[in-house]
C-alpha cells in the first residue's frame, strides 16, 4: 500500500503494472496540467533531484513525466 503525497490518500498499484512503471511516458506540459485534472486516479511522484514532475496512474501503473523546467515555463506563461 502506498500514501500519496499529501499523506491523505492510500492506493495500491497492481503488480503487473510495475512494468510500465519502469518506462514513463515523456509528455509535454501542457497534456501534463490536462491529465492532473482529469477524472482518472494519479498520484504524483515527482523526482525533484532529477528535474522531473510525474503522475503514475493508480489503475494501470502508467507513468507521465513532464520535465519540471518545461512545466514551470508552461505555468508562468498561463498566467
Amino acid at each position: 500500500m502506498q500514501t500519496s503525497l499529501d499523506g491523505r490518500t492510500q492506493y495500491r498499484i497492481d503488480a503487473g503494472a510495475n512494468a510500465s512503471m519502469q518506462h514513463p511516458t515523456l509528455i509535454d506540459a501542457e497534456e501534463f496540467c490536462r491529465l492532473a485534472i482529469s477524472s482518472r486516479t494519479l498520484v504524483r511522484c515527482d523526482d525533484r533531484a532529477a528535474g522531473v514532475r510525474a503522475l503514475v496512474d493508480v489503475e494501470t501503473g502508467e507513468v507521465f513525466q513532464v520535465d519540471d523546467t518545461q512545466l514551470t515555463s508552461f505555468e508562468l506563461g498561463a498566467r
